[in-house]
């Protein structure tokens, strides 16, 4: 009700703020569907911003959350679910955050090999090896090595 008002008053931060948090509260519920309304809903208020540095970062958090909402409404597979993780992997360059890259890529990886792009995979996980190897640390590494296994 909160992320309503201020989505009626204007007040875009807020709104998005709020929004965000009913989300974040749905999908601790496993109230799916509802996260996945919540974290559009944010997304939209969020976009009405000018586009800027400043709106890269939050819009890939949400687009990040509504993607693993995306997984278990849609699935693996759907259309709208390998757009989602598409966009979210340009954001995360716009960014230029290695690890949110890596992070994003494997997201995208798991799209396409559920889908049986299997060279799309592939090319997936060579560019994920590249960020790991740029950014360093373990955890990019891991996802990078967990994609290429298979």
């Amino acid at each position: 009700m909160l992320a309503r008002h201020w989505t009626e008053a204007g007040e875009t931060e807020a709104a998005v703020a709020a929004w965000k948090k009913a989300g974040e509260r749905a999908d601790s519920r496993r109230a799916f569907k509802e996260a996945e309304e919540d974290y559009r809903r944010a997304l939209e208020v969020l976009r009405r911003m000018p586009p800027s540095s400043a709106r890269d970062g939050p819009e890939l958090e949400l687009t990040s959350a509504l993607g693993k909402v995306l997984l278990v409404t849609k699935g693996y597979s759907a259309p709208e679910t390998a757009s989602l993780a598409s966009h979210a992997r340009d954001l995360a360059a716009k960014t230029g955050n290695l690890a949110q890259l890596v992070l994003q890529g494997y997201g995208a990886w798991n799209v396409a090999l559920v889908s049986g792009d299997h060279p799309g995979a592939m090319a997936i996980t060579r560019a994920l090896l590249s960020f790991a190897q740029r950014d360093g640390t373990s955890a990019t590494f891991a996802f990078a090595h967990a994609a290429h296994l298979l």
